[in-house]
């Protein structure tokens, strides 16, 4: 595990070929929250045909950016 100046943290090698390496960039490289808050705020979400229930915002927004999905 290798670290930046910024204290950015990342797991292998983060250039391949000039090119960013998404796949070993680690979740908080990425900027990606490690924790959310224990508030049970239930919140619905719909990909295609699949529905899915989070416990909170901030969890689905997790979801998201650890799946690469964004907004």
């Amino acid at each position: 595990m290798r670290g930046d100046n910024n204290g950015s943290v990342y797991t292998g090698n983060p250039i391949v070929n000039g090119e960013a390496n998404e796949d070993a960039l680690s979740d908080s490289y990425r900027g990606c929250a490690d924790v959310c808050p224990a508030l049970f705020d239930p919140v619905c979400a719909r990909k295609g045909n699949v529905f899915r229930t989070f416990g909170n915002e901030c969890e689905l927004q997790r979801f998201n950016c650890k799946s690469g999905q964004g907004e």
